[in-house]
């Protein structure tokens, strides 16, 4: 499957580090400088049905994203944007402290505020996937993955 990492000796460091967690000698007595920076993002809220949400989890969790990522990738997706977050290329991305004017004119136009534009897209999107045969066959075998590790 393409994409998966290697996980080979893992377990042994696990281990190494959880029997050396209160070794003095790995613990540095001088507190480290920490620079803090302005946040370059904003945070928003919207309403979502538990079942809706418990499957956004699985499939941000089969594609190896967050939550956020995926909602930013899916959002992008349906308005057009570039959905290239690795490469911090976001294609016509404005300030991200305010919505773009494009994303503001269709809620308006369509009658409905920005955060309910995007449930909406969100849940679209959920629904897509669940009609997608490929995403279905694609899930199906992480969630067999995932059964495996679970025992």
């Amino acid at each position: 499957m393409a994409g998966q990492v290697d996980h080979h000796g893992v377990e042994l460091e696990i281990e190494q580090l959880h029997a050396s967690r209160d070794d003095p000698a790995e613990w540095d007595e001088k507190p480290a400088a920490v620079r803090v920076r302005p946040a370059t993002t904003s945070v928003v809220s919207f309403r979502m049905p538990h079942d809706e949400l418990d499957c956004l989890q699985n499939i941000a969790g089969a594609r190896g994203q967050t939550i956020s990522d995926f909602v930013r990738d899916s959002i992008r997706v349906r308005i057009g944007y570039s959905s290239d977050t690795s490469s911090g290329d976001h294609g016509k991305q404005v300030a991200a402290t305010e919505p773009s004017p494009e994303l503001e004119a269709i809620a308006r136009i369509d009658g409905i505020g920005v955060d309910e534009m995007i449930r909406t897209a969100i849940t679209s999107h959920v629904a897509a996937r669940r009609r997608d045969p490929g995403f279905q066959a694609r899930l199906q075998r992480e969630q067999t993955v995932l059964r495996s590790l679970a025992e």
